[in-house]
């Protein structure tokens, strides 16, 4: 286990079970989405990842796209 992950644990175990596992369950569900993108990003074919990236371009030359930046900004 890293430095880190044992301070970490160490903060958690000092906290009340309820806040203990108020953490767990978003580390947990963070673990989960993690899992989850990794399993789609490597059944990703070269194809899927083309015509992703021609829709894109498609969208930006009609100007219905945001940039990222200003997308995050606004969520």
């Amino acid at each position: 286990m890293t430095e880190l992950m044992e301070t970490l644990i160490d903060r958690l175990e000092r906290l009340p079970s309820e806040k203990q596992d108020q953490y767990a369950a978003v580390y947990l569900a963070e673990l989960e989405d993690d899992e989850r993108w990794e399993k789609l990003f490597a059944r990703t074919t070269e194809r899927q990842w083309t015509k992703l990236a021609e829709q894109a371009r498609r969208e930006k030359e009609k100007n219905n796209s945001v940039p990222l930046d200003e997308f995050l900004e606004s969520t």
